[in-house]
Formats: structure tokens, C-alpha cells, sequence
């Protein structure tokens, strides 16, 4: 039963972070989209400029490892459930 729980469990995480990747991509480049039309009207700092999507990208990164990370994870906790 322990491993039937865990393997509901990973599955509502990889349709978690399957969901969230597109909406990520969508935010990191509009994101990079508005930087880049400030950065002709206004001076818009380095820092600030990496520190906003630097944090989208490690979220964007995180989400994909995420999903890489619970598909292993699930096939091997399904092969050994066969067994």
C-alpha cells in the first residue's frame, strides 16, 4: 500500500510541474519581452535584469528536473510493484 500511495503522490507532482512548465515559459519570456522594450524608454538596471529572470529560470529549471525526476522515479516504482 506504501508504494501505491507514493506513486499517486508522484504522479500528482509530474501533473503538477507538466502544468506549470508552459505557464513558466509564458512569464520568462514575456518577462525578457518587457525588459527588453524598458530598456528603450528607461535605463533598467543589470542586476535587476537578472535577478528577474534569473528567478523565472530557476523556477522554469526546477519544474523541468521536477518532472525528468518523478517519470524515473514512478517507472521503476511501477517495474518493482510487477515484480
Amino acid at each position: 500500500m506504501d508504494t501505491i500511495a507514493e506513486i499517486k503522490r508522484l504522479e500528482n507532482y509530474r501533473r503538477q510541474s507538466r502544468r506549470a512548465i508552459p505557464v513558466h515559459t509564458a512569464l520568462l519570456l514575456t518577462a525578457a519581452f518587457t525588459i527588453w522594450l524598458l530598456s528603450h524608454v528607461i535605463s533598467v538596471p543589470i542586476w535587476a535584469t537578472a535577478i528577474v529572470l534569473g528567478m523565472l529560470a530557476f523556477t522554469w529549471i526546477g519544474d523541468v528536473i521536477n518532472c525528468f525526476h518523478c517519470s524515473r522515479r514512478l517507472k521503476t516504482l511501477r517495474r518493482e510493484q510487477e515484480l
